[in-house]
């Protein structure tokens, strides 16, 4: 809104803030139908309330009042600008009937308003509507347009008495476009003490009083009947000077309602705002201390599980690496196992005589892509495997706790980034710690059983063709399908063992595209072989 005023207070022309005065005439207008047809519908009895107020309290009742003249500054400055300066003037001029119809509206308002709402009327009728209807909703955004369509009209007064001075005292030896600069400036540096001031001092009746004692009383009040004394002096004051005392007695009432006025709305604004600097003291004071505790029981929670954290991770690192110590050969990761039987199968190859490729065997290949197809599946993390009772039956038999496998889950987290980044995305904002792990775990259990299920098959297999192929006197076909296959069942049988013991500690690092290709193909590959066991059996 700030930004707003500021780009709509560089209008200059009188002519073309016509139109926009006339718009916010018209929305003040249609908004005071409706705030009317609201304050008549109900009042407070006229017998509860107070006829006369005290008499402390009545400068403050006259500068309020005198607030109905703070367009009185315009008068000079509109009618320099009019086509006919004569019709501004007279008994049907311009300034009686607007200074009429101004001072019917804020009587009507002011005693409807009164008798509705009594001592509870604030500073602005609009303040007192409510707030659950949109109809007056829409009253109070028409009104703050209007304010907003009307604020440079009301600027134009103060900017064009300050300005002139300053560049006649300050800004002479300075070129127009330099002028030019300053001019906005100084045009956002009052604009800024406007909002200053009204940010300062929230309640609008206390605004309202002083300016109508300090610039309303002294505009329209005060400074005219010496203007004219002096103007007309000495002759031209009436019989018995009854002009000037009657000069005399106005520019005492409004010396009162300036000085008393003054003085007690200045008293009122001083105990606001050391009011509103009590609240905001108590309320900044209340925020840091909570920030504060809040803050410290942070820190001790943080500080407590990095030491836990801390102590976690060094003793089972150190189990681990103990472990690795002690570890056979023979123990070796899928991984590893895989690299040293791919460099035998390949230093075979070199070193066979008859010059006859050995191919190795897709099985391996297949058991490393479905386990990463595992790995990287989401619903392996997040649904529970079916049938579900069998999913139960196994946690209640190995009696699976999260806990006993720290060391285990550890270092899947550090080798496998997939499994990390699962982790880090689901727990715990789509399942707990121990459901991630339990399901994995099982979905791991459940494909090393199939495994084992389908090489006890393939060696039993194994076992059937041998036994037919003693009573077979035929030679062998070179490069027969079956005898490449069977040959192949003995390394992997022959290293069974080995593999599972290492099945939920491998490492199976690789790009999302690598992994997706290899699965298809292990899967043809797998497919295949399976179509031909079926044909076979």
């Amino acid at each position: 809104m700030l930004i707003l005023v500021i780009g709509f207070s560089m209008i200059r022309s009188l002519k073309v803030l016509a139109p926009f005065s006339l718009a916010a005439n018209i929305m003040t207008i249609g908004g005071l139908f409706i705030i009317m047809q609201y304050i008549v519908q109900d009042h407070i009895p006229l017998n509860k309330l107070p006829l006369i107020t005290s008499a402390s309290d009545w400068p403050v009742f006259f500068a309020s009042a005198m607030y109905v003249f703070e367009g009185i500054a315009l008068v000079l400055p509109i009618r320099q600008k009019m086509k006919e300066p004569e019709s501004y003037s007279g008994w049907t001029g311009i300034l009686n009937i607007g200074i009429l119809l101004v001072t019917i509206m804020y009587f009507v308002v002011g005693f409807f308003g009164y008798i509705r709402y009594g001592s509870k009327a604030l500073g602005s009728i609009t303040l007192n509507l409510p707030n659950d209807n949109k109809l007056y909703q829409f009253t109070k955004i028409m009104y703050a347009v209007a304010i907003f369509l009307t604020y440079n009209l009301q600027f134009y007064v103060p900017f064009s008495l300050l300005w002139p001075r300053l560049c006649r005292k300050i800004l002479y030896k300075y070129s127009g476009q330099t002028v030019s600069k300053w001019e906005h400036a100084f045009r956002i540096g009052l604009i800024f003490i406007t909002f200053i001031i009204a940010a300062l001092i929230p309640n609008l009746g206390l605004v309202i009083s002083l300016v109508g004692a300090v610039a309303s009383t002294a505009l329209s009040v005060i400074f005219p009947p010496i203007c004219e004394s002096i103007t007309f002096w000495p002759d031209s004051l009436g019989r018995y000077k009854w002009q000037l005392i009657l000069n005399i007695l106005i520019i005492s009432f409004g010396l009162y309602v300036f000085i008393a006025g003054t003085t007690l709305s200045l008293s009122n604004i001083v105990t606001c705002i050391r009011d509103g600097a009590q609240y905001m003291n108590n309320w900044f004071t209340s925020t840091l201390q909570t920030v504060r505790e809040q803050s410290l029981n942070a820190l001790e929670f943080v500080r407590k599980d990095l030491s836990e954290f801390t102590t976690t991770v060094k003793t089972d690192a150190e189990n681990y690496l103990n472990k690795i110590k002690q570890q056979p050969v023979s123990d070796l990761g899928i991984n590893q196992f895989v690299s040293k039987f791919s460099n035998t199968l390949t230093s075979d190859r070199n070193n066979n005589n008859n010059g006859k490729p050995i191919v190795p065997s897709a099985s391996f290949d297949r058991l490393h892509n479905e386990r990463i197809r595992i790995q990287n599946d989401e619903s392996t993390y997040l649904t529970d495997p079916t049938p579900i009772e069998s999913y139960q039956s196994w946690r209640e038999k190995t009696d699976f706790n999260v806990d006993k496998r720290k060391g285990e889950i550890a270092q899947l987290l550090i080798d496998i980034p997939y499994i990390r980044s699962f982790y880090a995305h689901f727990v715990p904002a789509c399942t707990t710690h121990n459901d991630f792990w339990s399901r994995y775990y099982y979905r791991m259990y459940k494909f090393d059983e199939e495994e084992t299920r389908r090489l006890n098959l393939l060696k039993r297999a194994h076992e059937i063709c041998n036994e037919n192929n003693e009573n077979d006197w035929d030679e062998p076909i070179l490069g027969d399908t079956w005898d490449r296959e069977f040959d192949e069942i003995n390394l992997v049988t022959s290293n069974i063992n080995t593999i599972q013991s290492n099945q939920y500690n491998e490492t199976i690092p690789c790009e999302n595209s690598t992994s997706i290709v290899t699965i298809a193909t292990s899967k043809k590959i797998d497919n295949e072989f399976d179509d031909e066991w079926e044909t076979w059996s």
